[in-house]
């Protein structure tokens, strides 16, 4: 089968749904499909294992319909089986993909990969799609990413959940030897709002202050891999709460770093309140950490509250799970649940969906596909 993905976000840029196309197309061309990935992201072009086409070559990254135009054009001119579009709040290049896919005949996918928020700018509303979209097969990474493209689709069409995959193996490590007694808490991420770094030092020092009016005296640590515009915010938001001492700056890493830090960690957190799917909590819960995530995300579809973590609906909630999980019986009974019983996001699942929704989009431009 001929697979071609499109994505406006690409490597060498490192996030969610750079390293899951990624990752993907690597996976699809491994099992014997002719696989290519169409991006408007700079870097380099050439073929390894799969074909890059970078369309945005030589463009500035604000001139995004002339490196949508050149996406549309490789999308018609690669005679594919299927076209595998992958969108984020937004993603010019996809839609002007799917769009050449629909005039074309070529079966198409559209996944998701972020929440879209309920009340969008007036033109992102997918009910202006410049194509028919009961020609796409639609899909996100969850439900609950999943019912926020059918809030701007309509109830007329369905949106099915394609999971992201994981590397279960690559993430079954063992813990590191500890030389302190205290509760270490993990959180990776890029430093933006959206996956608000200034709660995880706030949800410290409410757990530290609770703990501290009892009589356990446990110390609690916060180690903080990632980096972007909100860094020194909440560098600043420790040393207004007095727990700056406590947290760990541990910048950008790659797998090997992140690998160690939630080997020498005791739970992860995760505070994003728009997650999709949330990929580094399921990491650590690959790695046998007990997850805290809020209640109405992505991750609470892939973690048993009080079985392989704690959910939380409000940050009050997190420090208070946080303060659960500092007598250690909770915490070394999930944490050994979480060992013993691999994490629900092995690259199988992710890889038969996908052939799902290859399929149902073949049975959306005719028998004959």
């Amino acid at each position: 089968m001929r697979i071609v993905h499109v994505t406006d976000a690409y490597l060498p840029k490192r996030g969610g749904i750079e390293v899951q196309v990624s990752e993907l197309a690597r996976r699809q061309a491994e099992a014997g499909h002719e696989v290519s990935v169409v991006t408007r992201a700079p870097g380099p072009s050439g073929q390894d294992v799969v074909r890059v086409e970078r369309a945005g070559q030589g463009l500035a990254p604000w001139h995004w319909v002339p490196a949508a135009q050149r996406v549309a054009a490789l999308v018609e001119g690669a005679h594919a089986d299927v076209v595998h579009c992958h969108l984020s709040v937004i993603s010019p290049a996809a839609v002007i993909a799917l769009r050449a896919a629909s005039r074309a005949d070529v079966p198409a996918v559209a996944t998701y990969h972020s929440v879209l928020p309920r009340q969008p700018h007036r033109w992102l509303p997918l009910r202006r799609l410049p194509f028919p979209a009961a020609r796409v097969d639609w899909t996100a990474v969850s439900q609950v990413a999943a019912a926020s493209v059918e809030r701007l689709l309509g109830p007329e069409l369905e949106v099915n959940v394609l999971p992201n995959g994981l590397d279960l193996a690559a993430w079954t490590l063992p813990s590191l030897p500890r030389t302190t007694d205290e509760i270490v808490i993990a959180w990776v991420g890029r430093v933006t709002g959206r996956k608000r770094p200034l709660t995880a030092v706030r949800v410290l020092a409410q757990a530290q202050a609770a703990i501290d009016r009892g009589t356990s005296g446990t110390r609690l640590r916060l180690d903080m891999v990632g980096d972007g515009p909100w860094a020194r915010a909440a560098r600043l938001e420790a040393q207004r709460l007095g727990v700056a001492s406590q947290v760990r700056w541990l910048g950008s890493t790659d797998h090997r770093g992140v690998a160690e830090v939630l080997s020498g960690a005791d739970l992860f957190l995760a505070t994003a309140t728009a997650e999709s799917f949330g990929i580094a909590a399921m990491e650590a819960r690959a790695c046998g950490l007990p997850v805290l995530a809020r209640t109405g995300t992505g991750l609470a579809e892939l973690i048993e509250d009080g079985v392989s973590g704690l959910l939380a609906s409000d940050n009050d909630g997190l420090a208070r799970a946080v303060v659960r999980l500092a007598d250690r019986q909770l915490l070394h009974g999930i944490a050994a649940h979480n060992r013993a019983v691999p994490a629900p996001a092995g690259w199988s699942e992710s890889l038969h969906r996908a052939d799902l929704a290859y399929k149902r989009a073949a049975g959306l431009v005719g028998p004959g596909r």
